[in-house]
């Protein structure tokens, strides 16, 4: 089983890896810092095809990468997580619209969301089950690094993380992503707890 988030960027801007990096650094130590985590999980970064033959990763490139290329983020033998680099299409157009039809949330950044599909493009952030911990935080991180880079919004739409509180906008990702004290949802409060613990952290929810 696969979740995603999707990042719809308003700036007209295509970050760099190593600007993605620099950000995910600063975010990921207060983090750790807030959880009382040592900085000791380490994690790789590769480009591969669909036939999974890896190319050459420069840290000075965009990310709007090659054509039928991806960018793998792993570390140890799991799967790890995946980002691509997605045209708007019809079918993106048809998806938003069904969705601010149908919810709240959507419709009031219903303007915003149109004007992040004049841009063309987006970004897809996809994870699979049974990962290191260290990957499941970098799920939702890479994902909020890329946005706040590019006044982003993120989505999902099969609950990669509490399906009512999107969309969001970039600003106010970071502020419930792996927060237990804020998350509401049972399954996803309790997937924040244990990931935590499992980095050598420790949660106080009084």
């Amino acid at each position: 089983m696969s979740t995603s988030f999707e990042i719809f960027p308003v700036a007209n801007k295509i970050p760099t890896f190593d600007e993605v990096n620099k950000l995910l650094e600063t975010r990921l130590v207060e983090f750790f810092q807030r959880y009382n985590i040592a900085n000791i999980h380490n994690y790789s970064i590769t480009l591969l095809n669909n036939d999974r033959v890896t190319n050459k990763f420069d840290p000075s490139m965009h990310l709007s990468m090659l054509p039928d290329y991806y960018c793998h983020f792993y570390s140890g033998p799991t799967e790890g997580i995946f980002l691509y680099y997605m045209k708007v299409d019809r079918l993106t157009y048809r998806i938003w619209q069904d969705e601010i039809e149908d919810k709240l949330a959507a419709r009031r950044v219903s303007q915003t969301v149109y004007k992040a599909l004049k841009n063309g493009y987006y970004w897809k952030v996809k994870r699979y089950d049974n990962q290191e911990p260290i990957i499941d935080l970098l799920f939702g991180y890479v994902t909020g690094v890329i946005a706040e880079l590019v006044d982003g919004i993120i989505h999902t739409d099969d609950y990669a993380w509490e399906p009512d509180l999107f969309p969001v906008f970039s600003k106010d990702f970071f502020k419930f992503y792996f927060i237990p004290e804020v998350t509401k949802d049972l399954d996803c409060k309790e997937w924040s707890i244990k990931t935590i613990v499992n980095l050598g952290g420790s949660v106080n929810l009084l």
